[in-house]
Order: C-alpha cells, then sequence, then structure tokens
C-alpha cells in the first residue's frame, strides 16, 4: 500500500464547525477504514451513525452474562500478504486476534471434512473423502489460492460457480459439498459468481478461522479508537436523512432537527437502495440508472438462534471454536435458488442449511459459553416471522440435535432475531445479509454513480466482489480512501 496518500497533511484550514472534507455516512467497517485511512491523512471527516455502535453486522451484543456476535463468526484476509492483516498493521490497531484450527466443518449426509489451517491438510480431507476425484482436489484448490487475483477475476467474470465445478468434477456430491459457500450466501451454484466465491474460498475459508479475542465487536471497536486519535468526529444516535445535492454533485447531508453538516465529499456506507431512492431521491437519478438499480438483486437476510449455554457443557463440535455448516441434504441448488421462497422450508427444519459459529470462553475472555445458530431466509413480513419464529428456532435445535444430543438440556438462555430484526438494525433492504447477491451480471455491481463527489462504500459498493466477508469491505474501505485522497491532492 502506498503510504504517500497516508501520510501527506492536506487538511486545509478555515474550516468552520459543520465544515467537513468527508463525511461516512454509517460506521460500517468499510467506512471505519476508510475514516481512518482519511483522518490520518489528514482531513476532516465526520461519520454518523444511527446506532449506539460501531460495526453493522461486525457486531457483539450481551445478554445475561453472555456475549454474542451478531452475525459475523469470523474474518479472513490475515495470512502473510493478506489485505486485512496489512490494514491493521498499517493502522496499528489494539486488536489481538486468535486462529481457530481447524477454522470450519462441513457436516453433510455421508460424514464431514474439516477445513485446516494447512491447506494440504484440506486438501488430504477432501481427497480422502472423494479418492477418485484426488488430481482434480488439488488441481481445483491450488487454482484459486495460486491464481493471482487479477486473473481469477478475468478467467472467471462471467462463469458460474457451477460452470468452474463442472470442469474440475464429476462426482455430484463432492460438487454440492463444494457448493456450501454459495448457498451461505443465500444463492445457488448455478448462479453464483465463480469469482465471487473463488475469492471468498481464498480469502475467508481457505486462509480462515480467525476471530478477534473478546468477540467481534472488538475490531469496529479498535478502528473507532484509531478515527479518533487521528482526529475523525463520529456522531451516534444520528440518522441522515438526505444528502445535499447542489449541481448534481454531493455538498454534505442532512440530518434530524434540521441540521446540515457540508463536506467536499460524501460516502454511504449504508444500503444502496436507501442511499439513491431515499437519501439522493429520484430526481437526481436518470431513468436508466432507477432501472437497472430496481432489477438488481440482493442477497437474502438471516435468521439467528443466540443460545447461552452451560459452563459445564462440553462437546467435540463446540469446543474447539471453528464455525461449523451443516447441510442435512444435498438438494441445496432446489433451496437456494434466488427468490425461490416456500414457506415449508423454514417450518418444516428438514432442509435446513445451518451455519453455526462457536464462541468459547477462551475467545470471549471471562464471558460465558455461547453459540449462535444461522440459516439463510427470506424477509417474508412482521406477520410472518411473529407467527413462525419460535418454531423456526425450535426446529433449528433439533437439527443439531442430532450432531449435538445434549445441547437443548445445556441452553440457559435463547435469544431470536428475524430478517425484520437486521432490517431495524442495518435498514439493508428486506434485511440483506451481503449487499447486492453474488451471481453472474448482477445490475447492481455495475451502478455508474450519476452524483458528482458522492461514493458508496462496503458490500454495496457497485464492483465485481463486494458480496463478500469482512476483509473485503475492509479492502474497499481502504482503496476508497486512495481514490478521494487522490483526488483531493489533484484538486
Amino acid at each position: 500500500m502506498n503510504n504517500f496518500y497516508l501520510n501527506k497533511k492536506i487538511n486545509p484550514k478555515g474550516l468552520k464547525k459543520d465544515q467537513y472534507d468527508v463525511i461516512i455516512i454509517g460506521a460500517g467497517i468499510g467506512g471505519l477504514v476508510c475514516g481512518c485511512y482519511l483522518a490520518r491523512a489528514g482531513l476532516k471527516v465526520l461519520i454518523v451513525e444511527k446506532n449506539q455502535k460501531p460495526g453493522g453486522y461486525c457486531t457483539s451484543f450481551e445478554r445475561d452474562g453472555f456475549r454474542f456476535d451478531s452475525g459475523v463468526h469470523g474474518i479472513g484476509g490475515m495470512y502473510e500478504g493478506g489485505n486485512l492483516r496489512r490494514i491493521i498493521d498499517e493502522l496499528k490497531l489494539d486488536l489481538e486476534i486468535i486462529r481457530f484450527d481447524p477454522s470450519d466443518m462441513i457436516v453433510f449426509p455421508d460424514g464431514e471434512i474439516f477445513i485446516w489451517n494447512d491447506l494440504n491438510k484440506t486438501i488430504y480431507e477432501f481427497q480422502n473423502k472423494f479418492p477418485k476425484e484426488s488430481k482434480s482436489i488439488k488441481s481445483f484448490f491450488n487454482f484459486i489460492t495460486g491464481t493471482s487475483p487479477i486473473e481469477l477475476f478475468l478467467r472467471l467474470k462471467n462463469k458460474t460457480f457451477k460452470t468452474l465445478l463442472d470442469e474440475y468434477f464429476k462426482n455430484i456430491h463432492l460438487k454440492k459439498i463444494l457448493s456450501f459457500l454459495a448457498g451461505n450466501l443465500g444463492v445457488s451454484a448455478s448462479i453464483a459468481s465463480a469469482f465471487i466465491i473463488s475469492t471468498l474460498y481464498r480469502e475467508f475459508i481457505l486462509n480462515g478461522g480467525y476471530y478477534p479475542k473478546g468477540g467481534m465487536q472488538m475490531f469496529p471497536d479498535s478502528l473507532l479508537k484509531k478515527f479518533k486519535e487521528f482526529g475523525g468526529e463520529v456522531l451516534f444516535f444520528k440518522k441522515v436523512n438526505k444528502i445535499n445535492i447542489e449541481n448534481n454533485t454531493a455538498k454534505g447531508v442532512h440530518i434530524d432537527k434540521n441540521i446540515n453538516f457540508n463536506s467536499k465529499v460524501v460516502i454511504s456506507n449504508c444500503d444502496a437502495r436507501q442511499t439513491y431512492l431515499e437519501l439522493i431521491g429520484k430526481r437526481y437519478l436518470n431513468k436508466n440508472f432507477i432501472y437497472n438499480l430496481n432489477r438488481a438483486v440482493i442477497s437474502p437476510s438471516a435468521f439467528v438462534v443466540y443460545l447461552g449455554l452451560k459452563n459445564t457443557f462440553n462437546s467435540s463440535l463446540t469446543e474447539r471454536g471453528y464455525g461449523l455448516y451443516f447441510i442435512p441434504t444435498y438438494d441445496i441448488d432446489d433451496i437456494y435458488l434466488h427468490n425461490n421462497d416456500p414457506d415449508d422450508i423454514n417450518i418444516k427444519g428438514k432442509d435446513l442449511f445451518c451455519g453455526l459459529g462457536q464462541l468459547n470462553s477462551r475467545s470471549q475472555n471471562n464471558y460465558k459459553k455461547s453459540m449462535h445458530l444461522l440459516m439463510i431466509a427470506p424477509f417474508k413480513g412482521l406477520t410472518f416471522w411473529e407467527k413462525n419464529k419460535y418454531k423456526v428456532a425450535e426446529n433449528m435445535i433439533g437439527l443439531l440435535e442430532n450432531l449435538i444430543p445434549s445441547l437443548r438440556s445445556n441452553i440457559l438462555v435463547k435469544y431470536i432475531a428475524t430478517p425484520i430484526d437486521f432490517f431495524n438494525f442495518t435498514l439493508n433492504y428486506r434485511g440483506s445479509n451481503y449487499g447486492w447477491a453474488a451471481i453472474v451480471k448482477n445490475p447492481g455491481l455495475y451502478l455508474d454513480i450519476p452524483i458528482k463527489n458522492f461514493y458508496i462504500v462496503g458490500h454495496w459498493s457497485s464492483n465485481n466482489f463486494s458480496s463478500g466477508g469482512i476483509n473485503i469491505v475492509a479492502f474497499l474501505g481502504y482503496r476508497l480512501s486512495k481514490t478521494i485522497l487522490k483526488k483531493l491532492i489533484i484538486c
């Protein structure tokens, strides 16, 4: 990363109290990282956040002595030369990162496979289960991990993940298992972007297992602390109602109580549809832009059950601290075809795709044992979830009891979050998890922003790999800061 753009002091003199170089709407990871680099360079930066703390989906909360992570259960990109590791080192964040080994476990109808920190060990796991595909397994993982990001994009940008799998493998069950990551994003491999899924394998699965000691909240908190040290300002419990536009150029923001803040640049780290249609307004958008915005496909939401467990509870599946992906059926394409929204999938529980994030006491400092159960879920609406959320939660727990027989008897507390809750928390359209859906040629990934001095950062960015994990949105925040600093230096 070019330190020239990190150290040059370019903050102009004479800015008034309500004037800023850059205003960022939302204190998610992308906005925080971008804000840190801009403030470090000497810009006067304001972050406006509607919630009481930073992080977006990368937050934690506490109940009855238990600490739970809201959604994110781990981070990637921490390997030598990885983007997130460089960001953490460059910003000198006060953050202790631990790593679980194995990092993840995939449970499928015929067995299980562990994802190890050692790539060769992971390859052997797959080869041991599918010996006839041994050569192809090694070639596949070496292609994903050994190909440069640019070449990976050029080779995969127009391919679905299913097409990529078909090029390497013949075994149907192996291809279904490798499709779990597309399923975790809420799309079928038959429409999922091969580039996005391969990037997530590379950055988050095959180089994953990293976790901030003390909980995921430690990461955004460390960014916020550094942002303030660099002179950045933040307003919590404040919601931006409008982005002020003059001559097709962003000039600042309007928040509640008729308060305006002026700025040279405005960045949105929140839902793109809300940003364009409400904060900017249709009158500033041409018909073609609105048409593509309405055609853009968003990622689905999630249903999460947070469980506080007895300290005496022990299980081989919960003590290691890894994430668990439970695939009880090979018919996952039928379940996760985007916009396929049958009620019985969410009620019967027999076809659920569950992710299990285990947060044991070792990683959570002095907090008690806890875990969260997550499944991809459609938005549906308040009435549906009020009627069915307890039934769905019990079905999820029952499904996991096939793996952890003593689970139910060791639960002390249980909290449920539906897509409605995630919408209320983030204001993401229909409670979306990852912004734009990870599908080939999604119009949302190619929106050409029509407003000058305005940008979107995070997983709603218009680019080819914004639908990803924390390390991806952090990198997008860094990259945007570089773009803005170049622009302001030239100006």
